[in-house]
């Protein structure tokens, strides 16, 4: 049987909404965790008093705890430590998302979660093809944001992405953020991405945006649209790739560059 040393850990677990790690007294301290968590604890990994895990807020801390108590509806853990959460990027990336057919944007933020993505804003352009009421809208939102929490346990990370409701592209110009912002078009005359991320030396942006068009691509005026925006057009090289492999490869090769991924 696995025994734990010092603070290691084999399952990460979220700990109830709305409670910050940082707000806890660790040393001591006892944790309930209820519903859903707890069934998955006890009835899928079946795990026994004793066993050491992890713990994070979805704010971007961890802490290290023992399993005291295990039932069907109720899990209790003692905190020891905290554990300093190292798993976010330098810089905090946002994914503009044109709103796919059936269920590639589940397939994004999954992915998007692993690699070390701040947050997913799903929008609808002019040749968005899917159209969902308020109604749909919320129970969408429920099952991504559960994605994207799963995803966080998987990979390790202490931040759950912000998963925003859909929203419009004109709506969405007015509220960029970020410090740069790009916009993959295919087009001969653009600069290519790399060339673009490599230009960056002593200066490297703290917050980058990304925005991802439809299936069937951008249209002109929405790309012009964003550069009178400040946003820059770039070609990502002479392929047409899909809209799914267009996030998670512009997402991958920017925390390359910028961020932490290869280590």
């Amino acid at each position: 049987m696995w025994q734990p040393k010092g603070d290691d850990y084999l399952y990460q677990f979220r700990i109830p909404k709305g409670i910050k790690i940082l707000d806890i007294d660790l040393a001591g301290n006892k944790l309930e965790i209820l519903g859903k968590e707890a069934h998955h604890i006890a009835n899928v990994l079946r795990l026994k008093e004793g066993t050491a895990v992890g713990l994070f807020d979805g704010f971007g801390y961890k802490a290290v705890g023992i399993l005291l108590d295990v039932t069907n509806e109720r899990v209790l853990v003692e905190l020891t430590h905290d554990k300093v959460a190292n798993t976010e990027p330098p810089v905090e990336v946002t994914l503009y998302q044109s709103l796919p057919k059936k269920d590639k944007l589940e397939l994004i933020i999954q992915k998007a979660t692993e690699l070390g993505v701040t947050s997913i804003v799903p929008i609808i352009t002019k040749r968005t093809i899917v159209h969902i009421d308020n109604e749909k809208a919320r129970k969408k939102m429920e099952r991504w944001n559960k994605i994207a929490q799963e995803a966080c346990k998987q990979s390790g990370r202490a931040y759950i992405p912000q998963i925003s409701e859909p929203i419009s592209f004109k709506t969405m110009l007015c509220g960029i953020k970020a410090e740069f912002n790009i916009i993959p078009y295919e087009s001969e005359d653009k600069k290519g991405l790399r060339q673009v991320l490599r230009s960056f030396k002593a200066s490297i942006p703290k917050s980058v945006g990304i925005f991802i068009g439809p299936e069937g691509g951008w249209d002109k005026d929405e790309v012009q649209m964003a550069a009178n925006h400040g946003i820059i057009p770039v070609t990502l090289g002479p392929r047409i790739l899909r809209t799914e492999t267009a996030s998670l490869a512009v997402l991958t090769m920017i925390l390359y560059e910028l961020g932490d991924l290869g280590g």
